[in-house]
C-alpha cells in the first residue's frame, strides 16, 4: 500500500513540475521604485551546474534553519508575534529565497520579496530533480563514511 502511496506521490509531483513550467510560477516582488508589491508570472530557466550549486547551496542554508523557521512562521498571525520576530524569520530566510528563486528564474534578486515567496522557494526545492540527486548521495556518502569509521 505504501509504495502505491509513494508512486502516487511522485506522479502528482511529475504533474504539478509539469504545469509550473508550462503555466509559469507567480512571486511577489517590489516595483521598480522598491516601494510597493505586486505579483508578476515568471517561468524556470535552464540551469547551468554553477546555477544548481547555487539553488543548493541555498536550499542547504533553508534546511539547517528548518525548525526555527517553522517556530516564527507558527508564530506569524499570534498578537505576540513581533517585529524582532518578522526581522529574525526575514534574515534566516532573506538570501537563500533570493538565491533560489532569483537564480530558477533569471530575475532581479533585489526585487525578490522572501517572506511571501518562501513557499514557492519550498516547492522548487522539493520537486528539483537535481537537488533530490544530490541528497542522495550525500545519504550515500554519510552512510559510507559511518561504515567505514
Amino acid at each position: 500500500m505504501s509504495e502505491q502511496i509513494q508512486e502516487l506521490e511522485a506522479k502528482l509531483a511529475e504533474a504539478r513540475k509539469a504545469e509550473q513550467e508550462e503555466t509559469g510560477f507567480t512571486i511577489v516582488i517590489f516595483d521598480d521604485n522598491g516601494e510597493d508589491l505586486t505579483k508578476v508570472k515568471v517561468k524556470p530557466s535552464n540551469l547551468t551546474e554553477n546555477d544548481k550549486f547555487e539553488i543548493t547551496a541555498s536550499a542547504v542554508d533553508i534546511v539547517e534553519n528548518r525548525e526555527k523557521i517553522e517556530v516564527l512562521q507558527s508564530k506569524m498571525n499570534d498578537d505576540d508575534f513581533t517585529y524582532g520576530d518578522m526581522f529574525r524569520l526575514r534574515g534566516m530566510i532573506e538570501n537563500p529565497v533570493k538565491s533560489i528563486l532569483g537564480t530558477y528564474f533569471k530575475f532581479d534578486k533585489e526585487k525578490i520579496e522572501p517572506i511571501w515567496n518562501f513557499k514557492t522557494a519550498m516547492e522548487i526545492i522539493n520537486d528539483s530533480d537535481f537537488i533530490t540527486e544530490k541528497v542522495k548521495q550525500m545519504t550515500k556518502s554519510m552512510n559510507y563514511t559511518e561504515v567505514n569509521k
